[in-house]
Protein backbone atom coordinates (compact mmCIF):
# COMPACT_ATOMS: atom_id res chain seq x y z
CA UNK A 1 0.00 0.00 0.00
CA UNK A 2 3.01 2.42 0.10
CA UNK A 3 3.90 4.52 -2.65
CA UNK A 4 7.77 5.57 -3.25
CA UNK A 5 8.94 8.84 -5.45
CA UNK A 6 12.63 8.35 -6.90
CA UNK A 7 13.99 12.24 -5.75
CA UNK A 8 16.92 12.01 -8.02
CA UNK A 9 14.68 11.73 -11.22
CA UNK A 10 14.40 14.89 -12.71
CA UNK A 11 10.72 14.96 -13.10
CA UNK A 12 10.63 15.45 -9.37
CA UNK A 13 11.61 18.83 -10.41
CA UNK A 14 10.47 19.42 -13.28
CA UNK A 15 6.85 18.35 -12.46
CA UNK A 16 6.64 20.93 -9.66
CA UNK A 17 6.35 23.53 -12.20
CA UNK A 18 3.39 23.71 -14.77
CA UNK A 19 5.68 24.43 -17.59
CA UNK A 20 8.89 22.94 -16.09
CA UNK A 21 9.98 26.47 -15.88
CA UNK A 22 12.94 25.16 -13.23
CA UNK A 23 16.58 24.64 -13.35
CA UNK A 24 17.88 21.15 -12.55
CA UNK A 25 19.35 20.67 -9.48
CA UNK A 26 23.29 18.71 -10.17
CA UNK A 27 21.37 15.70 -7.72
CA UNK A 28 18.56 15.17 -10.70
CA UNK A 29 19.89 12.36 -12.97
CA UNK A 30 18.13 10.05 -14.49
CA UNK A 31 21.09 7.57 -15.22
CA UNK A 32 21.79 7.57 -11.28
CA UNK A 33 21.09 5.46 -8.39
CA UNK A 34 17.27 6.02 -7.41
CA UNK A 35 17.03 7.49 -4.02
CA UNK A 36 12.92 6.33 -3.15
CA UNK A 37 11.19 8.23 -0.54
CA UNK A 38 7.92 7.07 1.03
CA UNK A 39 5.24 9.69 -0.08
CA UNK A 40 2.02 7.78 0.50
CA UNK A 41 0.72 4.99 2.66
CA UNK A 42 -2.52 4.59 1.58
CA UNK A 43 -2.36 3.02 -1.77
CA UNK A 44 -2.53 6.15 -3.01
CA UNK A 45 -0.70 9.37 -4.40
CA UNK A 46 -1.39 12.02 -6.80
CA UNK A 47 1.14 14.41 -9.22
CA UNK A 48 1.17 16.53 -11.55
CA UNK A 49 2.98 15.25 -14.92
CA UNK A 50 3.46 17.05 -18.01
CA UNK A 51 2.83 13.90 -20.57
CA UNK A 52 -0.88 14.58 -19.43
CA UNK A 53 -1.42 18.14 -20.78
CA UNK A 54 -0.47 20.33 -23.61
CA UNK A 55 2.95 22.22 -22.42
CA UNK A 56 2.60 25.87 -23.77
CA UNK A 57 0.42 28.41 -22.80
CA UNK A 58 -0.87 29.34 -26.13
CA UNK A 59 -2.60 27.78 -28.50
CA UNK A 60 -0.71 24.92 -30.54
CA UNK A 61 -0.44 26.10 -34.20
CA UNK A 62 -2.70 24.58 -37.30
CA UNK A 63 -5.44 23.27 -35.24
CA UNK A 64 -8.98 23.97 -34.83
CA UNK A 65 -11.43 23.30 -31.45
CA UNK A 66 -12.14 19.56 -31.23
CA UNK A 67 -8.67 18.54 -33.00
CA UNK A 68 -6.78 15.96 -30.60
CA UNK A 69 -3.33 17.94 -29.61
CA UNK A 70 -1.80 15.37 -27.26
CA UNK A 71 -1.17 11.49 -27.54
CA UNK A 72 0.78 10.23 -25.01
CA UNK A 73 1.27 6.64 -22.44
CA UNK A 74 2.25 7.28 -19.21
CA UNK A 75 3.78 3.82 -18.11
CA UNK A 76 3.43 2.80 -14.51
CA UNK A 77 4.59 -0.47 -12.30
CA UNK A 78 2.15 -1.51 -9.70
CA UNK A 79 2.64 -4.15 -7.44
CA UNK A 80 5.44 -5.13 -9.91
CA UNK A 81 3.35 -5.47 -12.84
CA UNK A 82 3.80 -3.01 -15.69
CA UNK A 83 0.78 -0.63 -16.37
CA UNK A 84 0.08 1.93 -19.44
CA UNK A 85 -1.97 4.91 -18.92
CA UNK A 86 -3.18 6.58 -21.86
CA UNK A 87 -3.83 10.07 -22.68
CA UNK A 88 -5.85 11.79 -25.10
CA UNK A 89 -6.03 15.56 -25.35
CA UNK A 90 -8.59 17.33 -27.06
CA UNK A 91 -8.57 21.18 -28.05
CA UNK A 92 -11.73 22.61 -25.85
CA UNK A 93 -13.30 25.42 -26.91
CA UNK A 94 -13.37 28.59 -24.27
CA UNK A 95 -16.65 29.72 -22.93
CA UNK A 96 -17.66 32.70 -23.35
CA UNK A 97 -17.70 34.96 -20.08
CA UNK A 98 -21.00 36.95 -21.39
CA UNK A 99 -23.66 34.53 -19.75
CA UNK A 100 -21.77 34.60 -16.80
CA UNK A 101 -21.48 38.18 -16.35
CA UNK A 102 -25.22 38.37 -17.07
CA UNK A 103 -26.31 35.96 -14.40
CA UNK A 104 -23.91 38.33 -12.09
CA UNK A 105 -25.87 41.60 -12.65
CA UNK A 106 -28.89 40.16 -12.81
CA UNK A 107 -28.28 38.70 -9.20
CA UNK A 108 -26.65 42.31 -8.37
CA UNK A 109 -30.95 43.87 -9.80
CA UNK A 110 -32.42 41.72 -7.38
CA UNK A 111 -30.66 41.82 -4.74
CA UNK A 112 -30.42 45.95 -5.07
CA UNK A 113 -34.27 45.44 -5.37
CA UNK A 114 -34.68 43.52 -2.05
CA UNK A 115 -32.91 45.44 -0.40
CA UNK A 116 -33.91 48.64 -1.41
CA UNK A 117 -38.22 47.70 -0.96
CA UNK A 118 -37.64 47.12 2.37
CA UNK A 119 -35.84 50.71 3.14
CA UNK A 120 -38.56 52.56 1.80
CA UNK A 121 -41.05 50.80 4.08
CA UNK A 122 -38.87 51.39 6.70
CA UNK A 123 -38.83 47.99 7.41
CA UNK A 124 -35.32 45.51 7.38
CA UNK A 125 -33.17 47.33 9.09
CA UNK A 126 -30.25 44.56 9.82
CA UNK A 127 -32.40 41.44 8.92
CA UNK A 128 -33.16 41.47 5.28
CA UNK A 129 -29.27 42.49 4.42
CA UNK A 130 -28.16 39.78 6.86
CA UNK A 131 -30.60 37.40 4.91
CA UNK A 132 -29.56 37.94 1.12
CA UNK A 133 -26.02 37.49 2.51
CA UNK A 134 -26.55 34.34 4.05
CA UNK A 135 -28.79 33.01 0.57
CA UNK A 136 -25.55 34.37 -1.11
CA UNK A 137 -22.77 32.32 1.10
CA UNK A 138 -25.11 29.29 0.95
CA UNK A 139 -24.47 28.95 -2.71
CA UNK A 140 -21.03 29.56 -2.56
CA UNK A 141 -20.79 27.34 -0.11
CA UNK A 142 -22.46 24.43 -2.34
CA UNK A 143 -20.43 25.56 -5.48
CA UNK A 144 -17.48 25.17 -3.21
CA UNK A 145 -18.14 21.68 -1.46
CA UNK A 146 -19.47 20.53 -4.82
CA UNK A 147 -15.27 20.74 -6.14
CA UNK A 148 -13.95 19.67 -2.81
CA UNK A 149 -15.68 16.22 -2.97
CA UNK A 150 -15.60 16.09 -6.80
CA UNK A 151 -11.60 16.11 -6.24
CA UNK A 152 -9.26 13.05 -4.78
CA UNK A 153 -8.51 14.22 -1.24
CA UNK A 154 -4.96 13.19 -2.64
CA UNK A 155 -4.62 16.18 -5.07
CA UNK A 156 -5.58 18.80 -1.55
CA UNK A 157 -7.88 20.48 -3.19
CA UNK A 158 -7.94 24.24 -1.87
CA UNK A 159 -9.76 24.49 1.71
CA UNK A 160 -10.42 27.98 0.65
CA UNK A 161 -13.02 26.65 -1.80
CA UNK A 162 -15.79 26.48 1.13
CA UNK A 163 -14.10 27.33 4.22
CA UNK A 164 -14.28 31.22 2.77
CA UNK A 165 -18.32 31.06 2.24
CA UNK A 166 -18.91 28.77 5.28
CA UNK A 167 -17.26 31.32 7.63
CA UNK A 168 -19.34 34.12 5.27
CA UNK A 169 -22.63 32.31 6.28
CA UNK A 170 -21.90 31.58 9.77
CA UNK A 171 -20.95 35.72 9.99
CA UNK A 172 -24.45 36.11 8.32
CA UNK A 173 -26.60 33.76 10.34
CA UNK A 174 -25.07 35.63 13.72
CA UNK A 175 -25.84 38.60 12.12
CA UNK A 176 -29.78 37.71 11.43
CA UNK A 177 -30.53 35.75 14.91
CA UNK A 178 -27.94 37.25 17.30
CA UNK A 179 -29.50 40.11 19.27
CA UNK A 180 -27.28 42.78 19.28
CA UNK A 181 -26.80 46.29 17.98
CA UNK A 182 -27.57 46.94 14.40
CA UNK A 183 -24.08 48.62 14.57
CA UNK A 184 -22.71 44.91 15.22
CA UNK A 185 -25.28 43.29 12.67
CA UNK A 186 -24.34 45.73 9.95
CA UNK A 187 -20.46 44.65 10.53
CA UNK A 188 -20.73 41.04 10.53
CA UNK A 189 -22.95 41.73 6.88
CA UNK A 190 -20.18 43.28 5.85
CA UNK A 191 -17.54 40.77 6.83
CA UNK A 192 -19.53 38.00 5.30
CA UNK A 193 -19.51 39.92 1.75
CA UNK A 194 -16.29 40.91 2.01
CA UNK A 195 -15.50 37.02 2.52
CA UNK A 196 -17.79 36.12 -0.28
CA UNK A 197 -15.97 38.71 -2.84
CA UNK A 198 -12.85 37.69 -2.31
CA UNK A 199 -13.87 33.98 -2.74
CA UNK A 200 -15.42 35.30 -6.35
CA UNK A 201 -12.23 36.61 -6.94
CA UNK A 202 -9.86 33.65 -6.58
CA UNK A 203 -12.47 31.91 -8.61
CA UNK A 204 -12.75 33.81 -11.37
CA UNK A 205 -10.56 31.72 -13.94
CA UNK A 206 -13.56 29.67 -13.55
CA UNK A 207 -15.91 31.86 -15.97
CA UNK A 208 -13.22 31.08 -18.49
CA UNK A 209 -11.69 27.77 -18.92
CA UNK A 210 -13.40 25.05 -20.66
CA UNK A 211 -13.19 22.36 -18.41
CA UNK A 212 -13.37 22.96 -14.40
CA UNK A 213 -12.41 20.60 -11.52
CA UNK A 214 -15.42 19.30 -10.19
CA UNK A 215 -18.10 17.07 -11.73
CA UNK A 216 -21.30 20.02 -11.12
CA UNK A 217 -22.16 21.11 -14.31
CA UNK A 218 -20.22 24.15 -15.53
CA UNK A 219 -22.82 26.40 -16.07
CA UNK A 220 -23.75 25.89 -12.20
CA UNK A 221 -20.34 26.76 -11.32
CA UNK A 222 -20.03 29.32 -13.19
CA UNK A 223 -22.83 31.00 -12.65
CA UNK A 224 -23.16 30.10 -8.95
CA UNK A 225 -19.44 32.24 -8.66
CA UNK A 226 -20.95 35.48 -11.04
CA UNK A 227 -24.28 35.42 -8.81
CA UNK A 228 -22.54 35.39 -5.61
CA UNK A 229 -19.88 38.63 -6.58
CA UNK A 230 -22.76 40.57 -7.90
CA UNK A 231 -24.72 39.69 -4.66
CA UNK A 232 -22.47 39.81 -2.41
CA UNK A 233 -20.86 43.32 -3.83
CA UNK A 234 -23.95 45.26 -3.66
CA UNK A 235 -24.50 43.97 -0.07
CA UNK A 236 -21.82 45.05 0.82
CA UNK A 237 -22.18 48.62 -0.60
CA UNK A 238 -26.02 48.88 1.15
CA UNK A 239 -23.93 47.61 4.38
CA UNK A 240 -21.06 49.77 4.27
CA UNK A 241 -23.62 53.08 3.25
CA UNK A 242 -25.82 52.16 5.90
CA UNK A 243 -22.99 52.30 8.56
CA UNK A 244 -21.59 55.44 7.12
CA UNK A 245 -24.97 57.48 6.85
CA UNK A 246 -25.76 56.18 10.55
CA UNK A 247 -22.25 56.58 13.03
CA UNK A 248 -25.40 56.52 15.68
CA UNK A 249 -25.70 52.70 15.31
CA UNK A 250 -22.72 52.36 17.60
CA UNK A 251 -24.63 53.36 20.71
CA UNK A 252 -27.97 51.44 19.81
Amino acid sequence: GTVSENVRSPAHFLDESRYAAVTLPPEADADAEPDWVEVASGGSWAWHDHRTHWMADTPPLGVRVGDQILDDVVPLVVNGNPVEVSVVSVWEAAPSVWPSVVVGLLAAVVAAAVLIVPAWRGTGGRRVPAAVALVAAVVAATVGLWQTWSLPSETGPPISHWLLPVTAGVAALLALVWRTTPFTALAAVVVACTQLVVWAVVRRAVLEYAILPTSAPFWFDRWGTAAVAGVALVVLADAAARLVRSPGLLAR
